[in-house]
């Protein structure tokens, strides 16, 4: 189900953020 994509997408985010939110991280 679309529930469980949006659960992982966030718990996987939160454990490997995006390459931009890196970027914000690093300046």
């Amino acid at each position: 189900p679309r529930r469980i994509d949006s659960e992982a997408r966030s718990r996987l985010g939160m454990l490997a953020p995006r390459p931009q939110d890196i970027r914000l991280v690093s300046q």
